[in-house]
């Protein structure tokens, strides 16, 4: 288990892109067991794709290694796409996962989006049962994807997420 605190939750740089790409495609690859690269254009130019207004793409860093990520594009004036969520398997139920979620719930709610929605494969049962321990709900299973959503604004774990 790592110390948490010494963990840095910054947004994207250049010197970190490559590494970025990297966590995102292991993790892909571990549920996939492949690679399509031509479905994750965004991550050739990570700072690029995630420059819009009302995006923004997060790492977590320790020791110098990128170990997690996380972005948030626009969906709509209201609601806020939760994107590229992914924690090295090392460091998974070590809590980084959800000061991650935690970090882009704030930015949504500071951006005024109103709702942060997702979708994950149904068959990933342990990001389904993180996202609905920190409050997202199912709102549609097409059996292959659970898409999920949380009012970030009426229902956050506690006032100082949003401080």
């Amino acid at each position: 288990m790592i110390d948490t605190e010494n963990v840095k939750i910054m947004e994207i740089e250049s010197r970190y892109e490559r590494e970025a790409k990297r966590v995102i495609l292991a993790g892909m690859e571990e549920y996939f067991g492949f690679i399509d690269h031509s479905l994750n254009p965004d991550l050739d130019d990570i700072l690029l794709s995630y420059q819009k207004v009302g995006s923004k793409f997060l790492i977590a860093v320790f020791e110098a290694r990128v170990i997690a990520t996380a972005a948030v594009v626009k969906e709509d004036n209201g609601t806020a796409r939760l994107v590229r969520m992914s924690v090295v398997k090392e460091f998974r139920r070590s809590g980084i996962g959800r000061r991650m979620l935690r970090s882009m719930e704030r930015y949504a709610f500071q951006t005024g989006y109103r709702k942060l929605v997702l979708e994950t494969h149904r068959e990933w049962e342990q990001a389904i049962r993180f996202y609905i321990d920190n409050g997202y709900e199912m709102y549609v299973d097409d059996g292959q994807r659970a898409h999920m959503w949380k009012d970030v604004i009426t229902n956050s774990c506690s006032p100082e997420d949003f401080s």
